[in-house]
């Protein structure tokens, strides 16, 4: 029975998210290997950047290069796909069956793991620099900055993202005020297009800094075992 099918679509939803959850974790467990990152690092490039660059490249190219492989485990490079919230009133059947062949939730927890821990150990990186970037008067404020900087960034990843993605926004608000094309039930951006962009922009910032932005050589007292050259 119906009944039956939303209790069956219920519990997936349950489950997969139980299974997403663990995306998590590499910012609640990062204090394990802080001290590897505190501690191993290139006196020639910098003991932030040594960790911060290469970290932030990679985090850049799996968001590039993995953002087709998003859309695939989500379901979302299949047009039938699409209007699953409608098919839930006219066929819960339907809607279980394809959230079930569709999505692999596995697959896109193992994406995104791989990515939060990459960003759990930038942030490590990001959060000693700050230490030694900023002068003893504003340490303080380095946290408020970090604070303003997440909001704005959950915000540009969620509501930004949704505004952009839905599909009546996209048609009766963005695409006229931009002067583009019509396009009846597509959204101005793809979840794949989303990350891409994201990724491309890491990748320009981290360059960037790669290149430009000068690390202040700090003594290490006591010395450190992992440092190189």
């Amino acid at each position: 029975s119906s009944s039956n099918s939303l209790a069956e679509l219920t519990k997936i939803a349950y489950n997969a998210q139980a299974i997403f959850a663990l995306c998590s974790w590499p910012f609640s467990l990062k204090l394990l290997w802080a001290p590897i990152v505190d501690a191993c690092f290139s006196k020639r490039f910098g003991r932030r950047k040594s960790w911060l660059v290469p970290i932030q490249l990679i985090a850049g190219m799996l968001m590039v290069f993995g953002s087709g492989y998003v859309e695939q485990e989500l379901g979302l490079d299949n047009s039938s796909n699409i209007g699953v919230v409608g098919s839930v009133v006219d066929s819960a059947a339907t809607t279980v069956e394809q959230a079930a062949k569709s999505m692999n939730v596995q697959g896109v927890t193992f994406f995104f793991f791989t990515l939060y821990f990459l960003m759990a150990t930038q942030d490590i990186a990001v959060d000693g620099w700050a230490l030694t970037m900023l002068s003893r008067k504003n340490r303080g404020k380095g946290p408020i900055c970090n604070s303003i900087g997440q909001n704005i960034g959950y915000f540009l990843s969620y509501v930004g993202f949704l505004a952009l993605n839905d599909v009546e926004s996209s048609e009766n608000l963005w695409r006229p005020l931009l002067r583009l094309p019509s396009r009846p039930g597509t959204g101005l951006v793809s979840l794949g297009g989303f990350v891409k962009f994201m990724g491309s922009f890491m990748l320009v910032i981290t360059v960037f800094v790669g290149l430009f932005k000068k690390e202040v050589d700090m003594s290490i007292e006591g010395g450190d075992c992992c440092t190189i050259g």
